[in-house]
């Protein structure tokens, strides 16, 4: 039985709504729009699109070439636009996902760690004040789910592809 209950498209538009740095909003909107795992959001650098995004995932080693016109449409979201927002942070940093003002020996334009990405996530998830019944809350990795899953209705793009899988059956168990 899974433990950790599924973010939903509706829980996520809260989410997205909710008060947070504008690095998380960042991570938020690449994850969810690419379905890419939070360590390859973090490290994701700006000289890695030429001109699309070559992302080599760090836990497969795989390689994916994802457009610039990716575009969830649930959430009328591209990943041209996250690369926009990334951007018009007023940070000048190589990374997409950094500090845009300084934070302890953290300067401005400096990397976020991973695990700061899944904490801070987790407390905007936790200020929602939902009840998770016998269940968990999402945590960040959640996004790669459900990207899956609205990609899935979408039906125009591979999510197996998407998600660098090479067997179908591990795709499924997102689905």
């Amino acid at each position: 039985r899974v433990k950790r209950a599924r973010l939903t498209l509706e829980v996520l538009r809260r989410i997205r709504a909710a008060d947070m740095a504008p690095w998380l909003r960042i991570a938020i909107d690449l994850a969810i729009v690419t379905a890419q795992r939070r360590e390859d959001v973090a490290t994701a650098r700006f000289a890695d699109f030429r001109p699309d995004w070559h992302v080599r995932q760090r836990k497969t080693g795989a390689m994916l070439v994802l457009p610039l016109e990716l575009r969830l449409d649930a959430l009328d979201l591209s990943l041209a636009d996250v690369l926009a927002a990334a951007r018009r942070t007023g940070a000048v940093s190589p990374y997409l996902v950094h500090q845009t003002r300084a934070y302890g020996n953290s300067p401005v334009g400096s990397a976020i760690w991973v695990d700061t990405v899944s904490r801070q996530f987790s407390d905007v998830v936790a200020g929602l004040g939902i009840d998770w019944g016998d269940r968990t809350p999402p945590t960040f990795h959640e996004l790669r789910s459900l990207s899956e899953r609205l990609y899935s209705r979408q039906g125009n793009v591979s999510t197996q592809a998407l998600l660098g899988h090479r067997d179908p059956r591990m795709t499924a168990t997102y689905a």
